[in-house]
């Protein structure tokens, strides 16, 4: 995936919706990105859940038996669809009615009454209309909305509620709907230098650092250095603004990045040194965040497509060999597991 060029207007203000569970967990996303939450796998098996729900508890009280139970279901899938439209269309009614900057609180709990209470009318009304199912009695009617109330909230609870951070990761992953920095980050200070233990480098020149175990690999314009650690007191050197932290044992440079692609739920960024670096998956938001602020990233000369550069490219990270500023090669040490040091 190329990153847009610079001429690309950058996108206006997004508002942001605040939703509030239950249970307290509070979670934000963006006003558009709402359409995708709800077709989310997860937000799926909600629904899915809820027809079901909708259905066992419809048939146990209702008992509809004037049709087969088969010709319910379109009805209730028809139904939860309006339910869930419902949902947007208050949100989006909310936003319109509190206007300015500030997000869009929702709890959940006062919409998800009113969702069921759409659905279940239109339940009743189709099953009445289309199947002559009998119309039940209010209590019953009631009786139904709150059982079904009990188990979405259950659902909610146990489905969506703990995979509400990802769902909003994959979201902006695989849409590249994230959102851009509030204000563009401060330019590095030209004069800022990264000292590793006998190297001395222009903090600028740094082009992505690795940890290695107890070291680090240094990979700049000047050459590949490998230097003793920790990573996380190298990182601490570098100026705001410079690069990102992709991985706890990664850090790269924003004019490093040339590309950046999917493979299966995993980001991939191409660097201009060649390599491949794997964005970690809690840190898959914020790094869309920060992709979505390189407009005009460098392009630099490609590798020869022969001899020993594209054989060395097409080597895994871990066993790329590290070289000098003069050319020579040395075999970089075996990447140990993360630790905490090294973070």
């Amino acid at each position: 995936m190329p990153f847009p060029s610079s001429a690309t207007p950058r996108p206006v203000a997004r508002r942001p919706v605040e939703v509030r569970f239950l249970a307290g967990t509070r979670q934000q996303f963006f006003l558009d990105e709402l359409p995708a939450i709800l077709r989310h796998p997860a937000v799926l098996l909600y629904f899915a859940g809820s027809i079901l729900a909708c259905f066992g508890v419809s048939v146990l009280l209702d008992r509809p038996t004037a049709v087969p139970y088969i010709l319910l279901f379109p009805v209730l899938a028809f139904a939860n669809v309006t339910g869930m439209l419902s949902f947007a269309l208050w949100v989006n009614v909310k936003s319109w009615v509190l206007r300015g900057d500030e997000p869009i609180r929702i709890f959940l709990t006062l919409p998800l009454i009113v969702c069921i209470l759409i659905v279940q009318s239109v339940t009743l009304l189709s099953w009445n209309l289309v199947l002559e199912v009998p119309t039940a009695p209010l209590k019953t009617s009631l009786l139904v909305v709150t059982l079904i109330y009990v188990l979405d909230e259950l659902l909610l609870h146990f489905i969506v509620r703990p995979r509400t951070a990802q769902i909003v990761a994959d979201v902006r992953s695989f849409t590249g709907a994230a959102p851009r920095l509030a204000e563009a980050e401060a330019p590095p200070p030209q004069g800022a230098m990264l000292q590793a233990g006998n190297l001395r480098l222009p903090a600028a020149s740094v082009l992505h650092m690795q940890a290695q175990g107890n070291y680090v690999v240094i990979h700049s314009d000047s050459g590949t250095h490998q230097v003793p650690g920790p990573f996380s007191a190298l990182v601490a050197q570098l100026p705001d603004g410079l690069g990102a932290l992709v991985h706890r044992s990664e850090w790269v440079a924003s004019r490093a990045v040339t590309s950046a692609r999917r493979e299966r739920r995993s980001t991939l960024l191409g660097l201009s040194t060649g390599q491949t670096v794997r964005v970690a998956a809690t840190r898959t938001g914020p790094m869309r965040d920060w992709l979505a602020s390189l407009t005009d990233p460098p392009r630099r000369r490609p590798y020869s497509t022969g001899g020993g550069e594209a054989k060395r490219q097409s080597r895994p990270l871990d066993d790329v060999s590290t070289t000098s500023a003069k050319g020579d090669t040395a075999p970089s040490s075996p990447k140990a597991p993360d630790s905490p040091s090294n973070t």
